[in-house]
């Protein structure tokens, strides 16, 4: 991967799918729609169509350099 903006961008060449990257629907799905117990399906009427906070959100965790161990474990996990 070459940068974090790469990783947030479906077809950066095209120009087309910002915030349609595999990446952002993974963390977003990991986070809140895992299993039936979880927020994104015992709130769903909060997440259609999904909120541009949360959006912002996991785009920012997305792009923030850190260099915390267990940040990076967490990072790697969701990146091909």
């Amino acid at each position: 991967m070459s940068n974090a903006s790469d990783s947030i961008v479906q077809d950066r060449e095209a120009g087309v799918g910002f915030a349609e990257s595999p990446i952002i629907a993974d963390i977003i799905e990991t986070a809140l729609f895992e299993d039936s117990s979880g927020y994104g399906v015992k709130f769903s009427t909060y997440f259609k169509p999904i909120p541009l906070n949360l959006l912002a959100l996991v785009i920012t965790i997305v792009c923030t350099p850190c260099s915390s161990p267990h940040t990076l474990a967490i990072a790697d996990t969701f990146r091909d």
